[in-house]
């Protein structure tokens, strides 16, 4: 199976994990049996004017002009390169699957991007960009640079990133040959169903609905007869990411779900590219444990062995915390000087067995300033403090990082 990837992918300045995730990623994957990674064509300003508004794409691809909304993302060389060639590799994954059955792209930032403009970390519509190419779309004037074998007429986009694709519903609504099932579970970028039958939105409150409401869809879509499916296989929904996570949906749920998406189109014949979709470290989500959740989409696909779980969740990261103590003018605290401390924060196993409404009381608690943080005392130490905390709760606010307070500003429903 080819995997599209390419360090063009991560050439952005700005690090989040939707920009850098992605090498996190071929790395697990590399060497994978059955896995073969490779480079894709950049997508080029007129492919991705056949979905975008024009002034929209020049905008994100020079850094010149009135941009609009590119996603919250600083504009860099880099980061013009890095979406083109992302979305360049879902299209190159969508041909490949057609005519090898599976493939799949290390893209993210897809499914928000809308006609005229980018948000929620997406900037350009990968998926609906590959779903027009692949039914045969191409830019005015131009020959085709793409080839593949087997004829498409019928698209399904299966999204299930924790967020809804409104982005993606904004350009193919009015495509009939393209359908688009979305089970979200969070109500950011949501938007209104259509009188026909291709729109299903899905916005899940009870983790028990999941997995039932996913094969109901898949049941129904069977009898459809799709050329393709495009996957936005997001890890987000997964109780622990803090930006979209609901209470529930563990890493065994995330586990049978893939499999569930990949044995369904391998049971009908029917090609399947995926891509990496939503999926955000926080306070329980590090890097190696977010990206054998990606590392799942990738064995589902190909029948390989799935990462050990249990093994990486048990041995949480150590993680350093800095604080900068400075003089209060108004008090006599003996500080005249900027002081640094540090406190390293070790988050341990049973952290992740807590009783789900006592950590709900401990919030509630903090919330209310009925609990001191136990690194107070402890902050301006002349050596610096080590404490072990029991719960994921108990750790101070500033541990959670927050990549770009902008863009919890201008988005609070994507954060909540």
């Amino acid at each position: 199976m080819k995997v599209f990837y390419d360090d063009r992918y991560v050439g952005a300045e700005h690090s989040f994990d939707t920009t850098k995730k992605a090498e996190l990623v071929a790395q697990a994957i590399e060497g994978m049996p059955g896995v073969t990674l490779a480079s894709p064509k950049e997508a080029t300003a007129a492919e991705l004017s056949m979905i975008h508004d024009p002034e929209y794409v020049r905008a994100v691809l020079t850094g010149q002009g009135r941009r609009k909304q590119s996603a919250g993302f600083p504009w860099d060389p880099g980061y013009a390169t890095a979406t083109a060639t992302s979305t360049g590799g879902v299209v190159e994954a969508a041909l490949c699957a057609l005519s090898h059955g599976v493939s799949g792209s290390l893209s993210s930032g897809l499914h928000h991007a809308s006609e005229k403009s980018g948000a929620g970390f997406c900037t350009f519509n990968g998926l609906a960009l590959a779903a027009k190419i692949a039914l045969g779309d191409r830019p005015r004037g131009e020959w085709p640079r793409r080839l593949w074998r087997r004829r498409c007429r019928k698209v399904l986009i299966l999204d299930l990133d924790a967020h809804c694709g409104g982005g993606t519903h904004d350009i193919i609504k009015d495509d009939p040959r393209i359908w688009h099932i979305d089970i979200s579970v969070c109500s950011f970028d949501g938007y209104e169903g259509t009188d026909d039958d291709r729109h299903h939105l899905h916005v899940v409150r009870n983790a028990e609905d999941y997995l039932p409401l996913l094969e109901l869809e898949l049941e129904r879509a069977a009898a459809q007869g799709f050329d393709l499916v495009l996957y936005n296989a997001g890890m987000d929904p997964h109780e622990d990411c803090d930006i979209g996570g609901l209470y529930g949906i563990t890493s065994d749920v995330i586990r049978l779900r893939e499999r569930m998406v990949f044995d369904w189109a391998r049971a009908r014949n029917i090609p399947i590219a995926f891509v990496l979709a939503g999926g955000y470290t926080g306070r329980a989500m590090w890097d190696e444990r977010l990206t054998a959740l990606h590392q799942m989409t990738v064995a589902a696909a190909t029948q390989g062995k799935m990462p050990n779980m249990v093994k990486i969740e048990a041995n949480p990261t150590v993680v350093s915390l800095t604080y900068d103590a400075w003089d209060d003018e108004d008090e006599d605290d003996g500080f005249d000087e900027p002081e640094e401390r540090v406190i390293d924060t070790t988050l341990v196993g049973e952290a992740f067995q807590q009783d789900f409404w006592e950590q709900l009381e401990h919030e509630a608690a903090q919330e209310m300033g009925l609990h001191a943080e136990p690194w107070d005392a402890d902050v301006f130490q002349e050596e610096p403090a080590v404490r072990e905390y029991k719960s994921i709760h108990e750790l101070p606010q500033e541990f959670f990082e927050i990549e770009n307070e902008e863009l919890r500003a201008q988005y609070p429903e994507f954060f909540e």
